[in-house]
């Protein structure tokens, strides 16, 4: 098995970096490989490092930037679509990312944090049966929060189907996300 996990860049707010870290660590003492962005942040360098080198890490890396250190596995997705433009890599480089078996996001990211997770929902209700599993890791209350009102919306938006609902939990802890991802119950 191996999961994505999806978020911001940036390294703040530093209780989310560090839940982050323990996915990564929860994740390593399953055996579940882990797959990221490669660079830096709470979505893509926070649970490679958690995992401390114990399970595989596979970073898609494009438009020239540096992996973090933390990657075992680097996927150049520059290399890959070298002749075409670059928005093709960053769409080879989610392609690879969308090829795990379920999602842990980090809540709170920028909108390309949003377009992972619009696209994990696009492919459970067009490609992938069975669904895969996606938990968004909040620690945030509020109006800003990634969290329940913000899939009745989209839901209401008829962006995200009842069933399709049904895979995605938003969730307050690593334990909860592994759990859903991995197991299925929170």
């Amino acid at each position: 098995m191996r999961v994505t996990c999806f978020g911001s860049a940036k390294d703040t707010p530093a209780e989310l970096y560090e839940e982050m870290k323990a996915v990564g660590r929860l994740l390593a003492v399953r055996k579940v490989g882990i797959a990221t962005g490669a660079f830096g942040g709470v979505g893509m360098q926070a649970g490679p490092e958690g995992a401390a080198r114990k399970v595989p890490v596979t970073g898609y890396t494009y438009g020239g930037k540096q992996a973090n250190p933390y990657i075992s596995e680097i996927v150049d997705c520059s290399a890959l679509g070298s002749k075409i433009p670059f928005e093709a890599d960053y769409c080879i480089r989610l392609a690879g990312l969308l090829s795990s078996d379920a999602f842990i996001l980090a809540g709170g990211g920028g909108p390309g944090t949003f377009l992972e997770l619009i696209a994990t929902i696009n492919f459970n209700q067009k490609f992938w049966n069975p669904m895969k599993k996606t938990a968004i890791l909040e620690l945030r209350t509020g109006p800003g929060a990634w969290n329940e009102r913000m899939l009745a919306e989209l839901v209401a938006l008829g962006v995200l189907s009842e069933e399709v609902s049904k895979s995605i939990r938003v969730v307050d802890s690593a334990e909860k996300a592994v759990r859903w991802v991995c197991d299925g119950v929170w």
